[in-house]
């Protein structure tokens, strides 16, 4: 199955910014005062403006074998 865009909520897009642009690494595809798009590889992760904290789990599942093939995925 491929995820072509996943939308969460957020009360703090500045945080968001910061960790999937400066720590993972992600393109940034648009951003605005209420949402924030990265782009990885084919999907779309967008984060929402929420004045409410809402709480997530959600991963990247990367095989063993298959690191090269995923930050080649990621820069695309």
């Amino acid at each position: 199955m491929k995820i072509k865009r996943l939308k969460l909520f957020s009360n703090d897009l500045i945080k968001q910014k910061e960790f999937f642009e400066q720590s993972l690494g992600l393109r940034i595809g648009s951003y605005s005062s209420n949402t924030i798009t990265f782009h990885i590889g084919w999907s779309n992760l967008v984060f929402e403006f929420s004045p409410l904290p809402h709480h997530y789990h959600y991963c990247f599942l990367i095989p063993s074998n298959g690191i090269n093939e995923a930050l080649v995925w990621r820069s695309t």
